[in-house]
């Protein structure tokens, strides 16, 4: 009858420090970031045999108290020590418990030996990872003011170009920080609650309402833009316009539609090249956690 392995000992360590704050990138603790090792304690007959290692496995219990497993894994020999790199990873388990277990290897006709169990550890904080914004331009229809000067008395809709830039929701978040600055270098910042049943916008920390469906919400109003321009017949004719930041936040996508106006078709069919739209010029999107088991994410930034 086969004999079973001694059942080894072994000297846990692991590459992290659950209670220091540095918590790990969400990309590295899904897959290679972090790594388990076991050493054999000296004079306990614990060192593998030829054609054997070590194996791991785990048990993680979720913020719900539910359990997942941890495949199954071969360990590598490094410096007589023995490393596993976790792969697969859900962020969702970052500062949770977890029970790693390890045991030698069948070999030579020799059973595995039993498990030994590294007692309960807690996975590191995640690093959100930084919001990825995408830019597009988009038509809409701009209410504009016109007339001779000084005598703006008329109104119409023309067709604008302007900025959208979207993102989608980042893993694990449920607070995101939109700050909005300015060509006057003036800032104001928007703040996107997701934890609750609907999103809820915040401006500049009081102004809260919540978020419903495909509707468009004003987070900064604009500043009035005038100009001129030449009708074919030679007549001079002035405008102005007042373009607002819209925010709309729809099935997990983020769009700001920016007033930053490069060209419009004016109720004429007239197409005017405006070198003053420029609104906004610079966005910055940071996704954050109310929970401590995550850390706010690098900025993502976009200059106009």
């Amino acid at each position: 009858m086969p004999m079973r392995l001694n059942t080894p000992s072994v000297k846990w360590s692991y590459n992290w420090n659950a209670t220091a704050n540095n918590p790990i990138p969400a990309a590295g603790f899904r897959s290679g970031g972090l790594q388990v090792t076991v050493t054999p304690k000296t004079g306990t007959n614990s060192v593998p045999p030829g054609g054997s290692t070590y194996l791991l496995r785990a048990k993680i219990i979720g913020t719900d108290g539910t359990m997942v497993t941890y495949p199954v894994s071969a360990m590598s020999e490094s410096g007589g020590s023995y490393v596993c790199s976790l792969t697969d990873l859900d962020t969702k388990y970052a500062g949770c418990s977890v029970r790693f277990e390890a045991r030698i290897s069948q070999s030579a006709g020799q059973v595995s030996s039993a498990w030994v169990s590294s007692g309960d550890v807690v996975f590191p904080r995640v690093k959100l990872e930084a919001p990825s914004a995408s830019l597009a331009n988009v038509n809409e229809a701009l209410a504009v003011s016109y007339g001779p000067m000084n005598r703006l008395i008329n109104t119409a809709e023309w067709d604008a170009q302007l900025t959208a830039l979207s993102w989608d929701e980042v893993a694990e978040a449920d607070l995101y920080r939109i700050e909005l600055t300015d060509k006057d270098d003036k800032s104001t910042t928007v703040t996107v609650d997701m934890s609750g049943n609907l999103p809820e916008i915040i401006i500049n920390g009081q102004n809260t309402f919540a978020v419903a469906g495909d509707d468009w919400y004003t987070v900064k109003q604009g500043s009035a833009v005038n100009g001129r321009y030449s009708l074919i017949n030679g007549s001079i004719r002035y405008y102005s316009y007042q373009p607002d930041t819209m925010l709309q936040v729809k099935n997990g996508t983020f769009t700001l539609k920016l007033p930053n106006i490069f060209s419009v078709v004016t109720h004429e069919n007239q197409t005017l090249q405006l070198t003053n739209g420029i609104q906004i010029s610079r966005v910055t999107v940071i996704a954050d956690s109310k929970s401590d088991r995550y850390t706010e994410s690098d900025p993502a930034e976009r200059r106009f």
